[in-house]
Parts: C-alpha cells; structure tokens; sequence
C-alpha cells in the first residue's frame, strides 16, 4: 500500500502517525488525574478514618465517625471528580475567568466585579454559626488537600496550561451567591417592561402585557426617559444576555417540578417526594450525587459542587425537594448624583457620598499567547448607593446612573446557614427553622418525613415595597420607593399535611392564591403544575415511585391545545400540506421525540410570530439594542396572547403591501407554507423523517471548549430530545438554521424518594457523576436521563470497593 500511495503513506508517517503516539501518550498521562477505588491515602487533617465507596455509577458513599471528617471527605471526592468545574466556579464568582480564557470572558467579570458577589460573600460569611463555618473550613480542607496531593490534573488544565489554585471558604458562599442569581432575573423583566413602555403605543402594550400594563406608566418619570437612559439598560441586559449564552445562567421560568404525595396515594403507605430542578444545561451537571454518614450527619442525595452539602435529598428523619419560587426579589432604581459636587448622590432631603472601589481585571492574551500582545490589565470603578451597586457603570456614567437592590447582597445574609441547618432537621419545626435562614434564593420547598407527614414552606426575603411592585425601575432619592422591609417569615406561605395529601409546585402562583403579600408578576404558567396534579389525581390505583418516573418524564404540552384549532382552517393547497395538517390535526399535544407533529407545530408558531410581530413592533425604535431587545419579548409571548393578537387583523396588515386583504387567516396560512419549507431544508421532503428528536436536541455544553472546534467534540456531549418549555420533562431550546432547536436549559438531575425504604432512593444526574472527560462516568448517565431511567442509592454500601482515608501523620 505504501509504494502504491506514497502520498497517504507519508500522511500517515508525517501527520496522523505522530497524532496518535500524542494521543495516546496524553491519555494515559491523564489516568493519573482519576481518583484512585482501592488502597488507602493519608490524611493527617482528619481526627478519624473515613472510607470511601464508589458504585458502578461512581456515585460517592462516605462513611465516619465525625462529621466534620465527612465534610473533608466531600471536599476530597468534588476535588478528585469536580477540578476543573471548581476552578472554574471559583473563577467566576471572584470574576477572574479573564486571567485563564482571556477577553471573551471579561464581560462576565465586569458584571460578576460590578455586583460585588465576593464582597457579598465575605460579609456573609461573618452571619454563621460557628458549626455552619467549621463544616465550609472542613470542605475547603479536603479540596486544598487533593490539590497538593495530585501532580496530573484534568485536561482542562493541560490544555490551558495553568494550575488549580488553592480553595477558600468564601468561594463557596460566593457560590451560594452565585446560584441564587441564576435563579433570580426580576431586573431582566424590568428592563424589558421599561423598553417596552418607551417605545409601543398604550394600545399595543395592553394587547401584549394583558392587566400588568397599568403598572408600566412612567410619563411622571420624564427626565428619567431619555436615550442615555435606554442605553444604559440595554447594556445591562446585554450583560446579563452574554452570561446567560457564555455559561447557561438564568432563563425563562427558571425553576424545577417537585411535588409530594401522602401516605393515602402511595401503595407503601409512605410519602413519596419528586424533584427535578430546571437550569442551564452544562458538562459536567451543577449537581453531584452523594451519601454522607457521620456521627450526628447521616444525608444522601444531590450535592450542589462548591459546597459540602445535600441541597435536596434526605436524612434519616426527613425529605426535602425544592423549586424557583419566581419571587421578584430585585429592584432597579435611578439614581441623582449632584452636578456640583462629583461622588454624591441623593437620599432624601441630604445628599450622600457614593461608595467606590476600583477593580482590576487581569486578561490573558490571546492564543497563541506568543504571536500576540500582552492585554493590559482592566481597571474599572465601581459606585454604589445605599440600595447597591451601580450597574449602568458597566459602560459608561450618567446623569441617572441605575442602581441594582437585591437580596442575595443583603450583608447580613444567612442562606449557607439554611442549607447546613436542613441536612440535621428532624422534623417538620426544625426544617421550619433552618428555612427561616434563607435569604436568597427564595424557594418553594417541599417536605416529607418517616411519621407520613408532608408539607410546603416557602422561604427566603420578599421585599415588601413601598411603591409599585417592581414592575419598572423606579427614581431614588426625592421620593420614598424603597423596601419597606420583608414579607415577616412567620408570615410566609405553608402548608402541613393538607387534605387532599397532594402538595405540587412548578414555579407558578398555585400556592399563592388569597396570599396577602405580592410575590412575583413572573411566575410560569400553571400547564406543568396542573399536568402533574391530573396524573397523580386520576389513577384508580395506589402510586408507586414508578408511577412519578413517568410523570417526570411526561411529554404532553397542555399550551399547545391554545393554538391548535387554528389549524383546522387551513386548507391544503398540496399533498404534502394535507398530510401534515392530518398530523396536527389528531395530535394530542404529546412531545415526544419520536412524533413528527411537534415539530410541524413549533416550526410554525414561531413563523406565526415572525410574521405577527415583525412590522407592528420593528417600526417604533431606532435602536438596535431595543430592537433585540422587544424581539425578544416578541418570541416569548403566551400563545394565548398569540390567539388573541390574531383576533385583531391590525396585527395582521403585511406593511409592505399595506393591504388589510392580507388578513390573519392568510397569515395563518403563509405561516404554515414556509414553516414546511423549513423542515424540508432542515430534515428532508418526507415527512415521516420530521420526528421531533431529529429537531431538537439537548446540547450539554463545556467551558470553555464548547466553543473551539475539534475540542467541542471532545468535550460537549448531545442527545436527542423530546419535551417543551411547558411540558412536565422541560426541554427550552433556541433554534439554529444548521442544528435546528438547540435545548440549553431543562432538568439538571432528577430524584424521588419512598420515605421509610432505603431501597428506594432514586435518583439520575444529567451527565455522570465525573467531570474529568476521560472518565468512563463523565456522560454515562447522558443517555439514561434522556430515556428518563433511573438509578438508586445503594442501601448497603459497605459491600463496594473503598479508598480510606487515614487520619493522622
């Protein structure tokens, strides 16, 4: 072969041959970074031998005499399976992601600088109990020793040519801190509503916002509505946009489904608790599957990586689940600074002095470092007034610079505190108590214990305000729009064993009705919650925790069913329209990757809305910024605000032909045409091909290698996926013309739990348990969670292989 084809020959010799002795040299030089699962390793800040169990899934189970060992231990194992993503978390949150991944990520550390999530962390540090600090001091130790302990570290590392740095407390509080505003994105709705209220006719923003829009007035804030001022939020919004695409943080409804049964709809006469949290997808999961047993700790269930804790899970005692309460907890204002004196702004009758600090950002050059200049290092000032820190600085002062006042900076916050308190509750007065800790995030959290009770809290501060309720940003200084303090926590929603024995939540307002405090304006729409309510309602039969496997799996899109008798209008003018209006037309709703008739149906909402919204929206700015911005709220809009738009054939008037002939039904029409056209181009001519999984698929995205080719098919992984943004298996997806719909946020693990049997503890964590790509479990649970199985704790550990861990010198 070599005579014949010298060219390939030499190829092979010269390229490929090379390639392939590196390959294999680096994997086996990276075998090192992977935890050892025999033998014993010395650890002399421990008082007590813990051992460590890994399962055929690499799920942890620890095993001590005394807590605070455990908590070492945990910080060994996220060390030893969770480097780079704790490096990488630690980074972000301090804003330093610029000193490894150079310029694309200064933006994310301006913002993360300009918040002051460290500070906040640091002051917050100084709330906790001496107990809560030993257990974060424990932790930290356990990281800092395996970092001293290794010499290979995953590739990430090599890769990037840099070192793991030491871990400190405050990065977990700040990491705390930093979950709580994935969870958190009242100051996006604000800037959207304040947009829109600048730019649309009253007419149009009723049609559009519905009730809320009498909320929107702000002619009384005119020297407020200026272009500098427009400006300075669609900046902030940008920000927050290039955080949420760079590292999957926040979204539409960000939550999760949870619910519990009592004992009488259970056929093991126990309580059963379901739970999957909603986030950004990523490679390697935020969570981490963990059994912890010491002397007063005995907790299993998913670990949050960056602190030592269960965050939902259970004890001997108790259960515990959680969603996004949708609480608005943060207020934009507009700050006056005084013309005449530079550094004050205006409180009241007096003026006050502005806090600042400057900040420096250290930027690595770009790659190859050694063909390009050094980046100067980024100096940026940072103000804040007595509600926080000025956000509109991010790009430039002003007149009216924007203020951020948010909960997760309270300095007093006290939320790690929480969090250590339930992992030892016992019982429904002490999971009470350690939820009246929680400051941010504020949760709806849901409760079971081995006596069959059940129960609901919501916890964390809700600002109780003394004007509007968050709707817009609102002027500071002259008038009185402050918090007037939080909603009292003896006096937050709760339920205790309820009559009906169903407790369910999905981030709407379900569990609010008659509350006499205002919570949110952006709670999701109730078609999850009620979907879960009808399947745990209707069987004639007893529930078993195989029955909540298919709920969390449960596909059907009760929205869909606002749209879909649009389609009966439709006359086909060929056979391949007939055959896809058949389709529609005997469709439940049902999502499932395997239907064609979902992606028939979300190809042509989303052409309905291009063509809706386009001319009615696009000609009342001149912004770009506000342009993306009111598209946004376009492609966001309930589809039975879409229903209803299309009763009005303003809306409908094409503005190239300024023909009232071209009404909504035409549009319908046209919509259906070009949406076929779309799925031609992206999946074939025949039909049968369209299923719904070929459309859409869940992208489990690394940082920052999802975004260099070859390495992003190193390290991201995919699979197809079924569901929607209102099913109860949650798949919010954007659509790309060469991946089509690209699903980016939806369950990061999924968990359910029969009280009182330790063989029934399951659980399935999104992509593996290892985030160390050459780990056989970096993406063993991808596809398993794409079916919806399951795995379950192991209830007799003690029968699996273990590393101990040896105390003493």
């Amino acid at each position: 072969m070599f005579k014949s084809y010298p060219l390939i020959s030499r190829v092979i010799l010269v390229v490929l041959l090379p390639l392939l002795v590196i390959l294999i040299y680096g994997v086996n030089h990276l075998q090192a970074s992977l935890p050892p699962l025999k033998g014993q390793l010395k650890a002399p800040w421990l008082s007590a031998n813990v051992k460590v169990y890994r399962d055929q899934n690499g799920v942890v189970y620890l095993d001590g005499s005394d807590d605070q060992d455990i908590f070492f231990a945990t910080g060994v194992v996220h060390a030893q399976d969770r480097m780079w993503q704790l490096e990488l978390q630690k980074r972000m949150a301090q804003g330093r992601l610029s000193e490894v991944l150079g310029r694309d990520a200064l933006g994310s550390d301006i913002w993360i600088r300009s918040l002051g999530i460290y500070g906040a962390a640091e002051q917050a540090w100084q709330n906790l109990s001496p107990e809560a600090k030993k257990s974060v001091t424990a932790y930290v130790a356990g990281i800092n020793y395996w970092i001293a302990q290794q010499t290979v570290y995953p590739a990430e590392f090599t890769l990037l040519d840099i070192k793991p740095q030491q871990w400190q407390e405050i990065d977990t509080i700040a990491w705390v801190k930093m979950f709580a505003l994935n969870l958190a994105g009242n100051m996006n709705d604000e800037i959207r509503n304040y947009i829109a209220a600048q730019s649309l006719p009253e007419k149009q923003l009723t049609q559009l916002f519905g009730d809320i829009t009498s909320k929107f007035s702000i002619a009384q804030y005119s020297e407020f509505n200026q272009q500098p001022t427009l400006v300075a939020l669609e900046n902030v919004m940008r920000r927050n946009s290039q955080l949420q695409k760079q590292f999957n943080f926040g979204g539409q409804y960000v939550g999760s489904n949870a619910w519990v049964i009592s004992g009488k709809h259970s056929k093991d006469n126990m309580p059963i608790l379901a739970n999957d949290p909603h986030l950004g997808l990523q490679i390697p999961s935020y969570w981490y599957a963990l059994s912890q047993q010491g002397e007063h700790l005995s907790a299993k269930g998913m670990g949050l990586v960056g602190t030592p804790l269960i965050i939902f899970g259970q004890n001997d005692h108790i259960s515990w689940g959680g969603t996004n309460m949708m609480a608005d907890v943060q207020d934009l204002y507009f700050e006056t600074l005084n013309i005449n004196q530079k550094g004050l702004y205006e409180s009241g009758s007096s003026w006050q002095p502005l806090g600042e600090r400057i900040e420096i950002i250290e930027v690595r050059a770009d790659t190859p470092e050694l063909l390009n200049k050094r980046i100067k290092p980024v100096k940026i000032n940072v103000r804040t007034t007595e509600r926080g820190p000025l956000i509109s600085d991010i790009k430039q002062s002003m007149m009216h610079p924007v203020s951020l006042k948010w909960t997760g900076l309270d300095p007093d916050d006290t939320s790690y505190e929480a969090f250590f308190k339930l992992n030892y509750a016992n019982n429904w007065s002490s999971f009470e108590n350690a939820l009246s800790f929680l400051v941010a995030p504020a949760l709806n959290m849901l409760y079971a214990d081995t006596e069959g009770n059940i129960g609901y809290a919501g916890a964390g501060r809700i600002p109780i305000r003394a004007v509007g309720e968050g709707v817009i940003p609102l002027p500071a200084g002259r008038v009185n729009t402050d918090w007037a303090g939080y909603i009292p926590y003896q006096q937050m929603p709760k339920l205790y064993n309820p009559e009906s024995g169903i407790i369910v939540s999905a981030n709407d307002g379900l569990l609010f009705d008659s509350y006499p405090y205002f919570i949110s304006h952006a709670f999701a729409p109730s078609y999850r919650s009620q979907r879960i309510s009808d399947l745990i309602k209707n069987p004639e039969r007893l529930l078993t925790a195989k029955d909540m496997m298919s709920i969390q799996g449960d596909t059907l899109d009760l929205e869909v069913k606002k749209l879909l008798p649009l389609a009966q209008q439709i006359q086909p003018q060929n056979e391949h329209q007939r055959q896809a209006l058949e389709l529609l037309k005997s469709w439940s709703g049902n999502m499932s990757a395997d239907s064609q008739a979902p992606s028939i149906f979300i190809v042509w909402q989303r052409e309905i809305r291009k063509l809706l919204l386009k001319d009615e929206l696009a000609g009342f700015w001149n912004q770009q910024g506000q342009l993306d911005i009111l598209q946004d709220i376009a492609s966001t809009l309930p589809l039975t605000t879409v229903v209803e738009l299309l009763q009005h054939p303003q809306w409908c008037v094409d503005s190239a032909t300024n023909s009232s002939s071209d009404n909504c039904q035409q549009l319908i029409n046209k919509a259906f045409k070009k949406a076929l056209q779309v799925l031609s181009n992206q999946l074939g001519e025949d039909i049968a091909g369209w299923n719904w999984g070929e459309l859409q698929h869940t992208e489990y995205a690394h940082t920052p290698f999802s975004h260099i080719r070859v390495l992003d098919g190193l390290f991201e992984r995919r699979a197809p996926a079924g569901g929607s943004i209102h099913s109860v298996n949650v798949a919010a997806s954007y659509y790309d013309k060469s991946q089509g719909f690209v699903q980016n946020f939806g369950a990061g693990m999924r968990q359910i739990i029969v009280m009182g049997d330790p063989e029934q503890h399951f659980y399935m964590n999104s992509t593996g348990q290892s985030g160390n790509p050459i780990s056989e479990h970096y993406d063993d649970m991808v596809m398993k969670f794409s079916r919806v199985e399951f795995e379950r704790f192991d209830a007799e550990p003690s029968q699996l292989a273990y590393v101990e861990l040896i105390a003493g010198d």
